[in-house]
């Protein structure tokens, strides 16, 4: 058989070097950050002035599609509101119409039934007096 290594002397190797990499980054970052806070505030401040800058640039397309979109719906609301009206008009007019004429025949009605005498009362059809006699015979 072969023999195993053991993985006890790999792992402080592993772990000295994951602490000298630390300790480089960490040197790294304090050479490269500025001795006063006033500094890193001017730093930051154009750092992010230049990232609102490409922000915008790379939103532009996007906002000119939106925009577009938009004032393509806005057109398409105007089209749906004239035809709408028209619509609108054409069916109010059509109900005035009817309701006109209802009105009209309502006034007739009224004004026939003034003058006109009561009507007599209607003649039942012979088949339905015969059935009257025969329930009356009957009883």
């Amino acid at each position: 058989m072969t023999a195993r290594k053991s993985s006890r002397t790999s792992k402080p190797r592993a772990r000295a070097a994951g602490r000298r990499n630390v300790m480089r980054t960490i040197a790294r970052v304090e050479r490269e950050l500025p001795p006063t806070l006033a500094q890193f505030s001017r730093r930051m401040r154009r750092g992010l002035g230049d990232l609102e800058h490409r922000i915008e640039q790379a939103a532009a397309p996007a906002r000119r599609e939106i925009a577009r979109a938009l004032r393509e719906a806005s057109h398409a609301l105007g089209r749906f509101e004239t035809e709408g009206a028209r619509a609108w008009r054409s069916l109010t007019h059509e109900a005035r119409r009817d309701a006109i004429a209802a009105l009209r025949r309502l006034e007739r009605t009224l004004e026939e039934g003034g003058r006109r005498k009561a009507a007599a009362p209607r003649r039942q059809r012979a088949g339905a007096r015969a059935g009257a006699r025969r329930s009356a015979s009957d009883a």
